[in-house]
């Protein structure tokens, strides 16, 4: 954590190690570290399809027709806010979670809320599979004295490089409709957004599902969808449609953020603060009346102008949104360290000259930061993702190199050897049913929330494989914190195409 103008901020693990109170982070960001894999084993065992491979998971959820989702309309207030109505502030920071699947809202207060992280002041982020990209880092260190407010809004062009892929497009389905907002990944299986992206406001109704799709671009989701689990805001939303409240996090059910980093976020007592600061922003307009259709990454940058006087929460800049941008969040870009701290989420706009985004206190920043980590396993737990594979000669398709994220979803550190087993299977479920082709093992250290990127030199089709197309897909023979989890199931299982 840094604390520094009454700054606190949840930070990134280093290479030097866990960030202590008042010290400023070193200057380099944990990667992804490359590991090559040693094969044991290419003995083919025939898998015994029973009818019954388990459940599958981690399938795409994001709707192959997207014509019906519209732009949430983004909201500008028209009533005093609770906050200035002498409404008990600590019935204001009540933490409201909602489980769509069933359906049950738990109101908390913020001191029962609690997880592995504890007390600590940090938590653990990433700067991506890739390490940090250079588009847009000359942008955001631009320390412009003559700027007087935000820039125009600016069209990204590769939402592939770091940070753009940090940035996501939101898919909701609410009762009366479905949605669409902005968002940025906050952990590997976390999204921060508006509070009105999850739920209406003033006792309105939750979202029944949310789709998370980080570096969207034109109808296309280059790191795949995760689909909600859990949803989070505070009561002073939820019940009061407060717009000092107007903050939600979404649980995801895969961790896609292991492949394109996150980013930390904060809060600070200073309020000059957000006034003499350079912020960042992105978001995916959509509202085709001013000309957006919600496929484009859009970016700016610049200095906000001031408070609203009845929001005391909400900071704001003179340049308009749209509807989609709803719930993108305002960050900094700390150059010395390379961290990027999300600070205020987009909340309200006239569509004309103003933006408001809400700032998070201490209360609302100790909740997001312990139910975040409440739900990681203690002891470790590792995954197998985004596996794929390419021929290595351009004759013989059954010769292939393979490469897959193994992420470890939990709040420990752990090192050693890790077992695997590659199977072939016709369809994206893999399981042991499934024909088992290779046996390979790799050494690995990892720290919370980490990913090691594991590369199998060679991965032999056997010629009793008539040509078509196949998965290739891991299980981790592992003994750890939950074995559901140790295959690479749907979107984590690679299409491979056999021609010979």
């Amino acid at each position: 954590m840094i604390r520094n103008s009454g700054i606190r901020v949840l930070l990134p693990l280093l290479l030097v190690g866990m960030i202590l109170p008042n010290t400023l982070p070193a200057a380099e960001v944990l990667r992804v570290v490359p590991v090559v894999a040693s094969v044991v084993d290419e003995t083919v065992v025939a898998g015994i399809k029973s009818g019954n491979e388990g459940e599958i998971r981690n399938v795409n959820p994001l709707p192959k027709d997207l014509s019906g989702y519209l732009p949430m309309p983004i909201p500008f207030p028209t009533k005093q806010p609770a906050t200035a109505q002498g409404i008990d502030s600590n019935l204001l920071k009540q933490i409201v979670s909602y489980n769509p699947k069933t359906g049950k809202e738990t109101v908390l207060n913020p001191a029962t809320v609690s997880g592995p992280v504890g007390s600590l002041m940090q938590t653990i982020a990433s700067s991506g599979r890739n390490g940090v990209g250079s588009l847009g880092i000359d942008a955001e260190s631009r320390l412009q004295n003559s700027l007087e407010t935000f820039t125009n809004i600016t069209a990204v062009g590769n939402t592939e490089e770091y940070p753009w892929r940090v940035l996501t497009k939101v898919f909701m389905t609410f009762p009366n409709g479905n949605y669409v907002c902005s968002g940025t990944l906050i952990q590997p299986s976390y999204a921060i957004t508006a509070g009105h992206c999850v739920n209406n406001g003033s006792g309105g109704a939750w979202a029944s599902q949310i789709v998370v799709t980080p570096g969207y671009r034109d109808n296309w989701a280059p790191y795949g969808s995760a689909a909600s689990g859990t949803f989070l805001s505070f009561a002073g939303w939820t019940t009061y449609g407060d717009f000092n409240y107007d903050i939600g996090v979404v649980a995801l059910d895969r961790p896609i953020g292991s492949a394109t980093g996150w980013h930390a976020f904060g809060y600070t007592t200073d309020h000059n603060f957000y006034l003499a600061t350079l912020f960042n922003n992105g978001g995916y307009p959509a509202q085709s009346e001013y000309g957006f259709n919600g496929n484009t990454l859009f970016y700016r940058y610049g200095y906000n102008d001031g408070y609203y006087s009845d929001l005391p929460k909400q900071v704001y800049f003179l340049k308009p949104s749209w509807g989609g941008q709803s719930g993108s969040s305002e960050y900094v870009y700390y150059t010395d360290t390379g961290v990027r701290v999300v600070y205020a989420i987009l909340s309200i706009s006239d569509r004309q000259t103003i933006t408001g985004l809400a700032t998070m206190d201490e209360a609302q920043f100790n909740a997001i930061r312990n139910w975040t980590g409440a739900s990681a396993p203690a002891s470790v737990d590792l995954t197998p993702l985004y596996v794929s594979a390419k021929a290595i000669g351009a004759s013989d398709s059954r010769q292939m190199e393979m490469t897959y994220l193994a992420h470890n979803t939990s709040s420990a550190a752990w090192n050693g050897t890790v077992n695997a087993n590659v199977y072939i299977s016709d369809n994206e479920n893999i399981s042991p049913s499934d024909t088992l082709i290779q046996r390979h093992t790799f050494d690995a250290s990892f720290v919370p929330w980490s990913s090691v990127e594991v590369t199998v030199p060679l991965v032999s089709i056997p010629e009793s494989v008539a040509p078509g197309t196949y998965y290739l897909g891991v299980i981790l023979d592992f003994d750890d914190a939950n074995r559901v989890n140790n295959d690479s199931d749907g979107q984590d299982a690679g299409k491979i195409v056999i021609e010979n």
